[in-house]
């Protein structure tokens, strides 16, 4: 084969080798472009991913702190947590707490344990008795959470110490506790308030009629009646303008 340097400007063999060399370097520069291009991309596309990442837990860590809120706010209000709605989708995540029965559950658990002791139970024997009837509360402090829900269902339990919690409505004579006597007492505090308010404003009237001195002296005799009967009701009621 000849010398390059003695081939002719523009011979077939210097031709064929332009036009067989030149299409592969084009190639080979329009490769390396693309696959810049392409790792530039990805470069791009992992870096939005991490950032959406790190989204995703802050937002994740917010719901559960909100979530944990939410649900010790349910526990110590005795609220039974509301199923959720069929177009409500739930993220998904950690499996969410037990739920702690309804307060209604808790409260007819704890009067049959009543009927059947006859008597008040403490807190703590009641919950261990709760908890061998496979009534299980959760929580923080489930003990105080008991007590909590007990404490809202004030209309059907009492708390008699030092002998524990009882029904409202029924008596329970070593505590000297006796409902309907409580009831008539508070009638009757309520009565004699009332009754030495009004004597109060009669006397202060500067010039009182005698319809008003009449009121006076029959508010002071029903007033002297229920004190002489319940000496506690006894309280000062100012000085006798009517006398």
């Amino acid at each position: 084969m000849p010398h390059s340097d003695t081939l002719r400007k523009g011979s077939p063999l210097q031709i064929h080798c332009f036009v067989w060399h030149s299409p592969k370097r084009s190639e080979n520069k329009s490769m390396d472009t693309a696959l810049k291009n392409a790792e530039a991309r990805r470069s791009e596309a992992k870096a939005e991913l991490e950032q959406l990442q790190a989204q995703v837990r802050v937002l994740t860590a917010e719901l559960d702190r909100i979530d944990r809120f939410i649900q010790d706010w349910r526990e110590f209000a005795g609220v039974s947590e509301p199923d959720v709605a069929p177009h409500e989708v739930k993220a998904a995540g950690p499996r969410r707490k037990p739920r702690n029965p309804p307060r209604e559950e808790i409260g007819d658990a704890v009067a049959a344990i009543l009927d059947e002791r006859n008597e008040p139970i403490l807190r703590d024997p009641l919950f261990d008795e709760l908890e061998q009837r496979g009534i299980h509360l959760v929580g923080k402090d489930p003990r105080m959470i008991l007590s909590t829900m007990i404490w809202r269902m004030s209309d059907r339990f009492i708390r008699l110490p030092p002998h524990g919690y009882w029904f409202k409505d029924r008596p329970f004579h070593p505590a000297n506790y006796d409902p309907e006597a409580i009831s008539r007492a508070r009638d009757i505090a309520e009565e004699h308030a009332v009754g030495v308010a009004r004597l109060r404003e009669l006397e202060k009237l500067d010039d009182p009629t005698e319809r008003d001195v009449e009121e006076y002296g029959n508010l002071e005799t029903e007033i002297g009646v229920l004190e002489d009967r319940y000496p506690e009701l006894k309280s000062k009621k100012g000085p006798g303008l009517f006398e």
